[in-house]
């Protein structure tokens, strides 16, 4: 009786093919992933900082003496000018304006800065003052970051008694 030693040649192509298309699985799987995660880190990138400029924007609406009339309300890229105080209580302006695609801030006489990240597109911003009462004026804000949309409304604090 003979006896075999080793795997005959179909035997190899067997198992080698076999190999190949599990790995062939397997790397698809891991690509498909590394996609998702990749997509999901995005998403919570551009939550992240439209909920941060947003909160930024609402913040400085509240504390607002009043809104100057050279805002620009109703269309895009809309344009924000607040009166508000400085830190020493003195007089100064808060502007919130595009910049290509970049939402900007600027206070006072400083230069502009960037509210949302350097990857983040910001394709729409509209301003809407809406008057609460003859006292009370507020400001809806209507943005759409990385074709996604963000809606929020502030009531000036300072405007009422």
């Amino acid at each position: 009786m003979k006896t075999r030693n080793g795997f005959t040649l179909i035997e190899t192509i067997l198992y080698s093919a076999i190999i190949a298309v599990a790995s062939i699985y397997i790397i698809g799987s891991i690509l498909m992933l590394t996609n998702i995660f990749g997509d999901i880190r995005l998403r919570s990138s551009i939550n992240i900082s439209a909920r941060t400029a947003m909160e930024r924007m609402i913040r400085e609406i509240r504390s607002a003496e009043s809104i100057d009339t050279a805002s620009i309300f109703g269309s895009h890229p809309g344009y924000l000018k607040l009166n508000t105080l400085d830190n020493l209580g003195n007089p100064t302006s808060i502007e919130f304006f595009l910049d290509g695609t970049n939402l900007m801030i600027k206070e006072g006489t400083s230069q502009p800065e960037s509210l949302t990240a350097s990857n983040i597109n910001v394709s729409n911003l509209v301003f809407r003052q809406i008057s609460v009462s003859t006292d009370s004026k507020a400001v809806k804000i209507e943005s759409e970051i990385s074709l996604e949309k963000f809606y929020d409304t502030a009531i000036l604090r300072k405007n009422y008694q």
